[in-house]
């Protein structure tokens, strides 16, 4: 038997009219829920006795239902249903995609299936149809870095690299700059794997699964007479090849890479084979970023710092700092919203002139001594100021120092 939202008993195998209603129903509360809370995705698991569904909102998981396992059938059957995929497919992975309509806006919802030995499981990574793109003024930059920004993105040519782990924000940026960007005057080209925001008067071209490639879709852009070109990532010497040729042909091009730090960048690059000498000419600055979580403005307290925690900030100029308690506006978590940590290097005539080192940790000093403000210093005032708590800022940092110890590296 399978019981109905309100506890009515119906047939498993034959679930009548009156079953199929509750069960839209689920799933649909299920996905408008997750929106309205701000999920960036939702997860729906399937165990031996339950079924569990978690949202991601601001990077963290949490469980926010449990379903009897009874259900599981009919609610993996529905999302299969509205996403246009194979019902009887329960052995291999597949995806699928729903548009939902909630208070007036699109969400694309993208469906990815994972077979376990409890079920399918379901992640749904949810996508605002032209959402409105913040402007770099309110991505958490200090008004001394945005002018910087403001001022290289009206470069004619060059290479500007965002980097960081999955997760960190760097397509979020990269949307912000090129919404800065967007003018009529200019030819703006953007090659993504998929296409994740569509933007008014860009052109946007998507990756999909056939033979396409960033490369080989990079040299058909060349020769559509971009002004500034966005490549979603550099994956390898092929993609990096072409973008940095296209930066020293009279072309802005704007990327991501997956590395540790700013400085971590460059290594990153000539490890794909790429000449030092070609970087030189074409890299005009790199922005190494993460994302950490505000404390809620609802719940918020203030504390007395421990000299545990005041030995980890390495200060004593604070004496207090700031948690949040839990509230309804948080979920309880006492955090909501995400800002961005961030360190900015602009590639000056001394920094290239020490690229043939070949040391990022020589680069980052010397970067450093030109004036760059380090994610952990950054990190450190965020906490200062009361926009984040010392567990955000240890936890983000002891992964960043592990990672940069171990000389861990995100490229493929």
């Amino acid at each position: 038997m399978v019981k109905g939202l309100k506890g009515e008993e119906y047939p498993k195998k034959e679930l009548d009219k009156e079953v199929k209603g509750p069960i839209i129903s689920l799933v649909d509360s299920i996905f408008r829920e997750g929106i309205e809370k701000g999920a960036s995705d939702i997860h729906i698991e399937s165990w031996k006795d339950t079924i569990t569904v978690r949202y991601r909102i601001d990077g963290v998981l949490n469980v926010f239902s449990t379903l009897p396992k009874s259900l599981y059938e009919v609610i993996a059957t529905r999302i299969k249903v509205m996403a246009n995929m194979d019902i009887t497919n329960k052995y291999t992975p597949e995806d699928g995609e729903i548009n939902l309509k909630v208070k007036e806006h699109i969400y694309d919802l993208r469906i990815s299936t994972m077979p376990t030995v409890h079920g399918e499981k379901f992640v749904i990574r949810i996508l605002q149809r032209n959402a409105p793109l913040l402007n770099i003024n309110k991505l958490g930059f200090t008004p001394k870095d945005y002018r910087i920004l403001k001022n290289i993105l009206k470069f004619k040519q060059g290479l500007i690299i965002i980097t960081g782990p999955t997760g960190s924000g760097k397509t979020t940026t990269l949307y912000s700059m090129i919404n800065e960007l967007n003018e009529e005057t200019r030819n703006i080209v953007t090659v993504e794997k998929p296409v994740e925001c569509e933007v008014e008067g860009i052109n946007q071209v998507s990756i999909g699964e056939g033979s396409a490639t960033y490369g080989n879709i990079l040299k058909a852009v060349l020769r559509q007479d971009p002004d500034v070109i966005m490549v979603g990532e550099i994956i390898d010497r092929e993609t990096a090849e072409v973008a940095i040729r296209a930066s020293l042909t009279g072309h802005l091009v704007l990327t991501t890479l997956h590395t540790n730090d700013a400085s971590s960048a460059i290594n990153r690059l000539t490890n794909m084979g790429i000449d030092g000498d070609i970087i030189k000419s074409s890299l005009v600055l790199v922005i190494a970023q993460r994302l950490t979580r505000l404390i809620c403005e609802k719940c918020k307290v203030k504390y007395k710092l421990s000299k545990e925690e005041k030995k980890l900030l390495a200060t004593d100029r604070v004496e207090e700092g700031y948690r949040g308690t839990g509230c309804i506006k948080c979920n309880s978590t006492g955090y909501r919203g995400r800002t961005v940590a961030y360190e900015i290097m602009i590639m000056g005539k001394r920094l290239k002139d020490s690229m043939d080192s070949g040391d990022s940790d020589i680069l980052r000093n010397i970067a450093i001594e030109e004036g760059m403000i380090t994610m952990n210093e950054y990190f450190k005032e965020l906490v200062v100021e009361g926009s984040t708590s010392v567990e955000e800022y240890y936890g983000n940092m002891q992964v960043y120092n592990i990672e940069k110890a171990l000389g861990v590296d995100y490229g493929v």
